[in-house]
């Protein structure tokens, strides 16, 4: 059974070295409406290569070109939510006939990816990223990700087949899998900046959209990632000031600031909570 978060156990290994940095900031959604979405792109097109110059990021591409459109689902047990309350996140990504499973453990304390609170710790696999929302507060997790088919994962013993680490929650195998919000939300991404930043650096809007013939969406997130492999300690100053200028932009930032993920699980009132 897995322990409280926060429960550290004595025999926790030293604190790994995440392969990858990602800064997220939610934008206001309501500035991408479609009927006026070519000049908003462009002037935040604008505004992002500007912070990048000041901040001394090189900046090539354009938001204003889109990338790719899918469905984004999150699978949890309606009435509990067990998986969120073990600081584990299942997501579904589907494009055309073929659908991602993401399994993550998501944690503010590095410490913890270490532990036994973490049922990937054992996964030599398992990616281990962090991501920075403003101000400059880090979320650690470590994932694992297998291709699915359509309706494959409907029961908590599903789930277990697929990542056998998930036995550790100790629910029963029949136990449902619903999706948090009821429906999977239309995802679409926007630009590919290239970013000198470490290695494999870049820059993309996500817009996500409730139904899907919905034009406002209801989460903008611009975000940026490197991966830290060969990156130094200039490359992380760097990003950090062109963090803290992107946090700048006037008119811009919401001043409700969360991980889509939570922000999915807070407007999806009572799925948590038995009827």
């Amino acid at each position: 059974m897995l322990l409280p978060a926060g429960c550290m156990l004595e025999r926790a290994s030293p604190s790994p070295e995440p392969a990858s940095r990602e800064y997220k900031l939610l934008l206001d959604p309501a500035r991408f409406d479609k009927p006026g979405i070519e000049e908003t792109l462009a002037e935040l097109d604008r505004l992002a290569a500007d912070a990048a110059l000041q901040s001394g990021v090189v900046y090539e591409g354009s938001l204003r070109k889109p990338v790719r459109t899918r469905q984004v689902a999150f699978l949890d047990v309606s009435g509990k939510c067990t998986l969120r309350k073990n600081n584990l996140v299942l997501r579904l990504r589907s494009k055309d006939s073929k659908t991602t499973a993401t399994l993550k453990y998501r944690t503010p304390h590095l410490s913890a990816i270490a532990t036994a609170n973490n049922p990937l710790q054992d996964n030599a696999s398992g990616n281990i990223e962090v991501d920075l929302k403003p101000p400059h507060d880090s979320i650690y997790s470590q994932s694992l990700s297998k291709k699915v088919s359509p309706g494959e994962l409907a029961k908590l013993g599903d789930l277990y087949r697929l990542f056998p680490v998930t036995a550790s929650l100790n629910e029963l195998p029949d136990t449902g899998l619903a999706v948090v919000g009821k429906s999977p939300v239309r995802e679409e991404v926007w630009g590919k900046i290239r970013l000198d930043l470490g290695s494999k650096s870049s820059m993309s809007l996500s817009l996500w959209f409730r139904a899907g013939n919905d034009t406002e969406p209801v989460i903008a997130e611009l975000s940026f990632k490197y991966a830290t492999g060969k990156s130094d300690a200039s490359d992380q100053e760097r990003a950090r000031r062109l963090f803290e200028k992107l946090q700048q932009l006037e008119g811009w930032i919401p001043p409700l600031s969360m991980t889509k993920t939570a922000f999915l699980y807070a407007s999806s009132p009572g799925f948590c909570e038995q009827p």
